[in-house]
């Protein structure tokens, strides 16, 4: 005797591997608290690198990119916002390309927002390092095999030049 269940299936989102991966405006101000710009709902391994911070591997991960604008030296990278169902993040930046990624750092639960489960484990990366005109790739997946859910992923630049960063303070002009 047994009982048929309930079978259902999600395709998996078109950022599902590398080849996809949606392309984000660095500062582009999107993540506000309630807007979401990705899913890993149906996400499947994409056999790319994973996060050497990641727990449990990237089951359901999913990818992002964005290219470097002028005058940018660092950038922020988050997931830290309200808004989405998926409260427990992990993300990772690389350079290159498929089959030869180099990740350039990795963030797990380093989040401060609280969100709806109480807790504060959504992933933010902060003051990386970037070469203008770079394009990078940005992996998202849950903290274990079965989280998925909506999120926003963010990109901003967060430098203010100062007078160290002129080369030469001296014949540096300004006017009103």
């Amino acid at each position: 005797d047994y009982s048929l269940g309930v079978f259902s299936y999600t395709c998996p989102p078109m950022n599902d591997d590398l080849a996809g991966a949606i392309a984000l405006t660095v500062d582009e101000g999107f993540c506000n608290g309630s807007n979401t710009n990705g899913t890993n709902e149906g996400a499947t391994d994409s056999g790319e690198a994973v996060g050497s911070c990641y727990y449990n591997g990237a089951d359901n991960d999913v990818w992002f990119s964005f290219t470097v604008p002028s005058g940018t030296a660092t950038v922020d990278v988050s997931t830290d916002f309200t808004g989405g169902t998926l409260e427990d993040t992990q993300i990772a930046v690389f350079s290159g390309m498929s089959g030869s990624l180099v990740e350039m750092d990795c963030s797990q639960d380093e989040g401060t927002t609280i969100l709806g489960n109480g807790s504060s484990w959504n992933s933010i990366i902060t003051d990386l390092a970037v070469t203008v005109g770079e394009t990078y790739y940005v992996q998202v997946d849950g903290y274990d095999f079965d989280l998925m859910g909506t999120f926003c992923l963010d990109i901003s630049t967060n430098q203010v030049l100062g007078i160290d960063d002129i080369d030469n303070p001296a014949a540096f002009t300004y006017y009103p």
